[in-house]
């Protein structure tokens, strides 16, 4: 029951910051990020120390990520035209999106490989993965199935 309300947190929180389009006050980035941490030390079981030892990677890293999607604008789906070059520079764009996020991920797995278990590790992307998952199907839910609003 814990782990659902906790779950449930999550993401109201992270709607509410979805909702808020990429301008997001501090406050808002940080509440998002402690809930994220708490998932990750529940799902992952970290101990204490090595929770403080990932909190600075997993901010370096969600930093990141987020800047790389709010640096790339998505075009409105629900637009009656679009023109065929629109739509391909879109999909390339967003292929170009995902070789970056696989980069990024690359550059952190040796950096957590240090402070997790290798079951941890194996684990990290699933449960990242699950998260903004969650994420974004509570944010379709609220959107009426248009999860890929336009930012």
């Amino acid at each position: 029951m814990k782990r659902i309300a906790l779950i449930f947190s999550v993401i109201l929180c992270c709607f509410a910051a979805l909702s808020a389009e990429p301008n997001l006050s501090q406050d808002q980035i940080d509440r998002i990020f402690n809930a994220k941490v708490k998932m990750m030390q529940d799902q992952l079981d970290l101990s204490p120390a090595q929770t403080e030892r990932f909190i600075p990677v997993y901010r370096s890293y969600c930093n990141e990520v987020r800047n790389l999607f709010h640096s790339h604008p998505r075009p409105d789906k629900r637009a009656a035209t679009v023109s065929s070059d629109a739509a391909c520079r879109f999909v390339l764009g967003n292929l170009k999106t995902k070789e970056t996020v696989l980069r990024i991920q690359q550059k952190y797995i040796p950096k957590l490989s240090k402070i997790l278990s290798p079951q941890q590790l194996l684990m990290f992307l699933k449960v990242e993965s699950n998260i903004q998952h969650q994420i974004m199907g509570e944010h379709s839910r609220r959107n009426g199935g248009n999860h890929m609003r336009n930012r």
